[in-house]
């Protein structure tokens, strides 16, 4: 062997050494960095001939270089595929490869030279599993409220464990999602069931996906789908102000598209200012309009006069007696006639003691009020006129007037104002007239104080003193005043001069005597009959005979005995004899009147007996 040949194979050995621990030491980093099905095989063939492996993961072929850039010689490999490899390669999201041995790269560099292995090159052909796939529909019922989901044609999940179903509201931002685990039907598809009621009742588009999942417990998207909803399995409505007058201090609260699921028999607005609290809330009752809206009108002159913000909320008398809040919203007043004009207005009435008082407030930059004079009578010849004057000290005044200085007289009542100004000027108001009852003594009755305290008496003697009235008239406002005036207003309504009043009737003659806690305070029959049975007054039998004084009821729906249906009407029992019994009743043909039934009358629903003394 010639010394420049020994020379020659001692630094080819050198070099497969280093070449070697270089390979090792790049497989190392690969395997680190690959997916698990990578491998990186180093053979070792002859000392002239230095072996590494290359990577396609970006597209570059790549050898063993020296700095001496160094051409290299690549053996030949051939690729091998999988038996089962998809030929649609361009519909898959997934594919899984099989990895062959790497091909082997040798290079030769001249003596002295310095070899690196530059990348591992992957000669594998990758393999496409079979597509996933599935048909998503919803179906819903806006009036249950429900969401039907259901997925079917499921291909490609082959050794899947499940399936799941997420579903949320986009309204909640997903924070309303639930994974549901639909049930597999007979026809190989899955359905599940949700509720509007488990994602926060939102209303808007959800959208609902279906995953399988695989043997490693991995989720695996296949398929979504989305719909729109309106809930209607709860009470909705939209609640508008309208006409905000600044001047007035007047607005209208517009409610549209009312509904609930249970039925809606009354609309209340309940509305009050941000002043003081709830010191000034009204509860009104919204009057349907032609086009199936509710209209309320409010005015600051019913508010204490009060400016700024006023709350108004809603709710509905549902059908089945049951009250709900429905919404809310508030609004900016302004009153710009109360701060240069002249107020008054009628307070505190009391129709059986036979007074009420009048109100007269300055305007802030109004006309300086020098003297008040209330003029007030209720002959039709003026024969019981009294004059009421007052001093202002400050910018409000009340002047209280009452029956005493009139006669002591039934009737109603005219009021009329005059302020005097300081400049010489005269501003006359009309306030309408008010309805006065006051309550006789023994000795103006015809009645003998046989019964103590005669309070049987006293309630036939006020209901037959208000037989006549008529619906629309100043008596039966004042009905309706007297029973607005006792607070807290029974379920928190103030009662219209166009509602139903027979339980009014019953209820005011009740109170104007000082005796409504003989048979409490109701608007509505049906709910007056289970403060009846709370005060163990009530009598569900309706073949009964009744006394003078015991409040009868009546469901006209119904003609037969017994009769438990839904009570609609109510009246006071004046006397019986001879199998009739004769009544007094508000609202009969929209006025108070004497009825009569015979005992057992299909129609009568049952009876109180009120435990007078």
């Amino acid at each position: 062997m010639k010394k420049k040949d020994l020379i020659f194979y001692a630094g080819t050995a050198v070099l497969l050494a280093f070449s070697t621990q270089q390979v090792k030491a790049d497989e190392q980093h690969a395997s680190d960095q690959t997916p698990e099905n990578t491998s990186a095989i180093v053979a070792t063939t002859t000392s002239s001939e230095a072996q590494n492996t290359a990577s396609e993961e970006v597209g570059v072929e790549k050898g063993i270089q020296t700095e001496n850039t160094v051409a290299t010689e690549a053996a030949p490999v051939t690729p091998t595929l999988s038996n089962n490899q998809s030929s649609d390669k361009g519909t898959s999201d997934k594919v899984v490869s099989e990895q062959p041995a790497p091909a082997v790269v040798a290079s030769r560099a001249p003596y002295g030279a310095r070899a690196r292995v530059v990348a591992v090159r992957n000669e594998s052909v990758p393999q496409q599993e079979s597509p996933v796939s599935a048909d998503l529909t919803i179906e819903k019922s806006d009036s249950e409220g429900t969401f039907t989901i259901t997925a079917k044609n499921l291909q490609g999940l082959d050794g899947y464990e499940e399936v799941k179903i997420p579903f949320w509201s986009h309204a909640n931002g997903m924070k309303d999602i639930i994974w549901y685990t639909p049930t597999r039907q007979v026809d190989g598809s899955y359905t599940v069931t949700a509720k509007a009621s488990d994602h926060e009742n939102a209303d808007g588009k959800y959208e609902a996906q279906v995953f399988y999942v695989d043997a490693k417990g991995q989720n695996k998207f296949v398929k979504k789908d989305f719909i729109d909803f309106k809930n209607q399995s709860r009470p909705t409505a939209s609640l508008l102000i309208q006409n905000n007058n600044k001047d007035a201090g007047t607005f209208d609260v517009i409610i549209k598209d009312v509904y609930s699921p249970k039925g809606v028999r009354t609309v209340q607005v309940p509305t009050w200012s941000d002043k003081d609290g709830q010191d000034d809330i009204r509860w009104y009752e919204a009057t349907r309009q032609s086009n199936g809206d509710y209209k309320v009108s409010v005015k600051a002159s019913d508010h204490k006069n009060s400016t700024g913000k006023y709350h108004i909320h809603l709710y509905y008398i549902q059908n089945d007696g049951s009250r709900i809040g429905v919404g809310g919203t508030t609004t900016e007043i302004e009153f710009r006639n109360a701060q240069i004009k002249t107020q008054t207005g009628i307070k505190n009435v009391n129709s059986g003691a036979g007074t009420y008082t009048v109100t007269v407030d300055q305007a802030p930059q109004g006309r300086q009020i020098k003297k008040i004079s209330v003029a007030v009578w209720s002959e039709s010849n003026q024969s019981n006129l009294y004059w009421y004057d007052a001093i202002p000290t400050n910018a409000h005044t009340e002047v209280n007037v009452s029956t005493i200085n009139h006669k002591n007289l039934v009737g109603n009542y005219t009021t009329h104002v005059y302020v005097n100004y300081v400049d010489g000027g005269v501003e006359g108001f009309n306030l309408g007239q008010t309805a006065l009852h006051p309550r006789a003594t023994v000795d103006q009755t015809a009645f003998s104080p046989r019964v103590t305290n005669g309070q049987r008496d006293r309630i036939l003697r006020a209901a037959a003193s208000l037989v006549g009235v008529r619906g629309g008239t100043a008596a039966h406002h004042q009905l309706v005043n007297d029973y607005n005036s006792v607070k807290p207003l029974p379920v928190g309504y103030t009662v219209k001069t166009t509602d139903d009043w027979c339980d009014i009737f019953v209820t005011t003659v009740f109170q104007r005597e000082g005796l409504s806690g003989l048979i409490g305070r109701e608007c509505g029959v049906e709910r007056h009959i289970q403060i009846f049975k709370r005060l163990g007054i009530w009598n569900e039998d309706g073949t009964t005979t009744p006394k003078a004084g015991d409040i009868i009821t009546f469901n006209w729906d119904q003609n037969s005995q017994q009769n438990n249906g839904f009570a609609d009407h109510i009246g006071i029992v004046e006397s019986v004899s001879n199998g009739i019994i004769h009544t007094i009743e508000g609202n009969s043909n929209n006025q108070v009147r004497r009825n009569t039934y015979r005992i057992g009358h299909g129609n009568i629903r049952g009876f109180a007996t009120p435990r007078y003394q």
